[in-house]
């Protein structure tokens, strides 16, 4: 549910973050964070990387105690 959750939940908080907090940062991140479906997006594939791979372990963990 958090592979879900935190991307739609960046996505809310950009879409509403005001254009003047974006004035002092570099253009690379400014691009990236105008965006709303960019941030989401990116949310998605780091959580999806992050959040299964520490699932794994639990497991493999779990099995070796056992």
């Amino acid at each position: 549910m958090m592979v879900i959750g935190l991307p739609i939940l960046c996505t809310i908080a950009v879409t509403v973050l005001p254009k003047e907090a974006l004035n002092g940062v570099p253009d690379f991140v400014n691009y990236i964070l105008s965006s709303g479906i960019t941030v989401g997006a990116l949310a998605t594939v780091i959580l999806n990387v992050v959040i299964p791979e520490s699932k794994e372990k639990k497991q493999a963990v779990k099995q070796q105690v056992a």
